[in-house]
């Protein structure tokens, strides 16, 4: 079912190291320290203290960032959902397991993603358990959302250029993100490069990608104008250095009125205007 539905993951998952520690198993590309990830899940356990900050609580996830004394690491906490579920959910991979296998697939394909070192699965079979996904820390790196209204006129232009071709780049790899709104999106200190986070919703479909990937950048433009407004020379900036068809760019506009509301930019960009 996995091969089905997730031929990604099951092309990696057949090329990960598995062993059990405790009531857990581990799966990662090296052997790693079965010491230190217990370390690690004590101050986890323990919601707190000096080596444990709690970073993002949401809906059967719990973000945590621990320090070590091997740099910083972050622990996302899958939970399962409450309540009844279907048969075929038995076979599909944890959301930790999906997310790694989706960053090494990024990563072989020249997209930068934070380092992921290993997955820990309880009740890996019928993948309803716990599961954990420990990855690093990327630091000097800050939320596309804080730093974009950090800048000022002259450098939004350019800056919007080198998020466009990201996200070409991105899309080039047949990957559709979930969710690819500001601030799943890391700038590094010096504005050059960026990381894609919170993988765990995405896929690989290149039939799909044509109507997915309007969604993605109705979210990038619908979440930069709401951390600081957009005008519309920089909306037609960014959609030409996107280097999209007219079909993606009107599909973009229509994309960002079903979800978001009324094309903010109606009288000054149009698709007439970027042909």
């Amino acid at each position: 079912m996995s091969l089905l539905f997730f031929p990604h993951v099951a092309f990696y998952r057949a090329r990960l190291k598995a062993r059990r520690w405790k009531d857990y198993l581990i799966l990662s590309t090296s052997g790693g320290d079965e010491g230190r990830i217990e370390e690690f899940l004590r101050i986890l356990a323990s919601d707190g203290g000096e080596d444990c900050c709690l970073l993002k609580v949401g809906k059967g996830r719990r973000v945590s960032m621990i320090a070590t004394e091997n740099g910083k690491k972050v622990f996302k906490l899958y939970t399962p959902k409450k309540g009844p579920r279907g048969l075929l959910h038995a076979f599909f991979p944890s959301k930790a397991l999906t997310e790694y296998c989706i960053a090494l697939k990024l990563f072989s394909l020249g997209i930068p993603v934070p380092q992921h070192f290993a997955v820990l699965g309880r009740r890996w079979f019928p993948g309803m358990g716990e599961s954990i996904l420990v990855l690093g820390y990327l630091e000097g790196c800050e939320r596309l959302s804080k730093v974009f209204p950090s800048l000022g006129r002259d450098e939004r232009g350019p800056f919007l250029e080198r998020l466009a071709r990201f996200a070409k780049r991105l899309h080039s790899t047949c990957f559709c993100h979930s969710d690819l709104w500001a601030k799943n999106i890391l700038v590094e200190a010096n504005k050059g490069t960026f990381f894609v986070v919170d993988l765990d919703g995405g896929f690989f479909s290149c039939m799909l990608l044509p109507f997915r990937a309007p969604v993605n950048l109705a979210q990038l433009l619908f979440s930069l104008n709401g951390s600081s407004s957009l005008t519309g020379k920089e909306v037609k900036l960014f959609l030409r250095a996107y280097g999209a068809s007219t079909r993606m760019e009107v599909r973009t506009i229509r994309a960002y009125h079903r979800k978001f509301g009324p094309w903010p930019w109606k009288g000054e960009v149009c698709w007439q205007d970027l042909c």
